[in-house]
């Protein structure tokens, strides 16, 4: 394990471990993402998502960052994306489980997704995810592929956020 290992882990115990050792933290963190919803979902996601991308950069190259790669930019577009998937949960989740009971007989679906688990609960969640992940998933990543690259072409700079992102350009040569 190397030093910028340990750095990472360092990072990853600081955000989570207070959450285990402090009740109220979690408390409060619950409250947070209950009252604040969109809020919450942009931080999470900025913070996580970006984590996630560095961790699966240093499994692919062996670091967590290079020139160029531009974390706060990445981070600023997960926070965009974020909000956009809490956006798309709401609205998948009301309209799939209204469509099963609605449309499909599935006697309180709607319900179900806001009580104890049942296998009304499973079968709905399921649906809610499938077409969550069919509809909205592949645009979201398109979408995410293409920020990734014009972060990159502008050198990982926070600069880029605000520059006019040459979609056609960047679709055409994406792999």
């Amino acid at each position: 394990m190397k030093i910028k290992d340990l750095v990472f882990a360092g990072i990853f115990l600081v955000i989570f471990v207070p959450f285990f050792i402090f009740p109220d933290a979690f408390e409060w963190f619950k409250n947070m993402t209950n009252e604040h919803g969109v809020l919450m979902s942009v931080l999470k996601f900025a913070v996580l998502a970006t984590l996630g991308e560095c961790l699966g950069l240093r499994i692919k190259t062996g670091n967590y960052y290079y020139k160029g790669f531009g974390i706060l930019p990445r981070a600023v577009v997960w926070g965009f994306l974020g909000m956009f998937i809490f956006f798309a949960f709401f609205v998948f989740k009301t309209g799939v489980s209204a469509m099963l009971e609605n449309v499909f007989g599935l006697e309180g679906a709607v319900a179900a997704l806001k009580g104890d688990f049942t296998t009304t609960k499973l079968f709905t969640s399921f649906f809610v995810s499938a077409f969550l992940n069919i509809i909205f998933a592949p645009m979201m990543m398109t979408f995410h592929k293409i920020t990734d690259s014009h972060i990159e072409h502008n050198g990982g700079k926070l600069s880029c956020l605000v520059k006019c992102i040459p979609m056609g350009q960047i679709m055409t040569d994406i792999n």
